[in-house]
């Protein structure tokens, strides 16, 4: 799937404010590509989808969870349960097999111990965005 469409299918998918934020990140995301050399299209779709379960019922979030066994996310917010969510609905619904693009969106709130370069830096531009 292209940038193009995968960006009309997102924007179909979020509110317009959430939209924006996202678009910012992609944008922010390619620079940090860039500068930690590594793949730009990897950080764009990871940015594109970071917030896609974001607006799903907790009900739905909760189910999915259960589904994928990450249940150890229960115990926790339900205000981070889209991120582990994200990345299953970027493997399901968007086919996305990378599993670094997967953790990106996996752990965008969270984070995790042993993060890549790419996954740190896209976490702290997420929380970056989240104050403006």
């Amino acid at each position: 799937m292209n940038l193009e469409t995968l960006k009309s299918q997102v924007k179909q998918q979020l509110p317009s404010k959430r939209y924006n934020h996202t678009l910012g990140v992609v944008a922010t995301s390619e620079q940090l590509a860039k500068r930690y050399n590594a793949s730009v299209e990897s950080a764009q779709i990871a940015a594109l989808l970071h917030d896609i379960a974001k607006y799903l019922p907790n009900d739905l979030l909760k189910e999915k969870l259960e589904s994928a066994k990450e249940t150890d996310y229960l115990n926790y917010s339900p205000l981070v349960w889209h991120a582990p969510v994200g990345a299953i609905v970027a493997k399901e619904t968007y086919q996305i097999k990378d599993s670094d693009i997967l953790n990106a969106i996996k752990y965008h709130t969270t984070g995790k111990a042993a993060m890549t370069t790419r996954n740190q830096e896209l976490k702290r531009f997420v929380s970056w965005q989240r104050k403006i």
